[in-house]
């Protein structure tokens, strides 16, 4: 029988009925004499993210019950909804073998999701989590962020329909969608907007193109003391005078939102294609 692989406990060298207390204990002796860009400092980050957090960590011991009464069955790897909850695929510990992770779904996550996840979630969170260790010691001068987790949840949920609005348009009705996208941003960034749209304008009635955006996925990032990074997973599907099947763009979106009279707004947003 295959040894049980390591649990987020495991990595963090504490038992399962272990204090918030402890587990803050052991993650910050964990990272102490670790560099920043060591895997197993971004493991131990991810760990600690996970068990720091009350409704995170009873799900994933839930999770982990689950696994030990179906351990003699083959779990099919799932798609992560929340991807902050999850280790990344690539991530190991120092003995070679992936943290247990919580089965969830059926859909198979796509390797290029996969690899955008498990290098900007390991950063994001990474940061996030030194941040708080900045932020929790009085003289080290960092500013401390009077934000909260369901702010976190707000800008998150801001962001994807943000995005998706922000990332599509349709030659035919150009109007419409500009007038969709202006209402998630902030005036600073209306501007940069403004100036993107003015080329669209110009060359999509020739092209002919549409842009459609899809929402795959999306996690919480930095949390700074007036805003809160998303990252934003699309697929694009594209179509132009020259495409007779849609031509689909798998994007990343890093989306900077702040709160503007009780709404999440996009005040900055950076768009890459992950590698495949």
């Amino acid at each position: 029988m295959t040894a049980p692989s390591p649990s987020w406990y495991d990595v963090l060298g504490v038992d399962q009925d272990a204090s918030a207390d402890d587990i803050r204990a052991a993650w910050k002796s964990g990272i102490a004499d670790l560099d920043p860009t060591h895997r197993r400092f971004r493991l131990l980050n991810q760990a600690a993210e996970v068990l720091l957090d009350p409704e995170q960590r009873e799900a994933y011991d839930q999770a982990l019950t689950s696994e030990a009464s179906a351990a003699s069955e083959d779990v099919e790897p799932a798609v992560v909804e929340e991807v902050a909850q999850r280790p990344s695929r690539d991530q190991v510990t120092d003995a070679g073998t992936e943290p247990r992770t919580a089965p969830r779904g059926k859909r198979v996550v796509p390797a290029w999701l996969l690899a955008g996840l498990a290098l900007a979630i390991a950063i994001f969170v990474g940061l996030s989590i030194w941040q708080a260790t900045q932020n929790d010691d009085p003289g080290s001068g960092a500013a401390s962020s009077d934000l909260t987790s369901s702010d976190a949840r707000d800008a998150q949920v801001a962001a994807e329909k943000a995005a998706v609005a922000i990332l599509a348009y349709d030659y035919r009705d150009l109007e419409g969608s500009h007038d969709a996208a202006v209402p998630y941003m902030t005036e600073d960034y209306r501007e940069k907007y403004e100036q993107l749209f003015e080329v669209i304008e110009q060359n999509s009635p020739n092209t002919k193109t549409i842009v459609r955006a899809e929402l795959v996925a999306s996690a919480v990032g930095l949390v700074g003391e007036d805003r809160i990074q998303v990252l934003v997973f699309v697929n694009r599907p594209t179509l132009n005078a020259d495409l007779t099947e849609p031509e689909i763009s798998k994007d990343q979106a890093t989306l900077t939102m702040v709160e503007v009279d009780g709404e999440w707004l996009v005040d900055d947003m950076t768009t890459t294609l992950p590698e495949s």
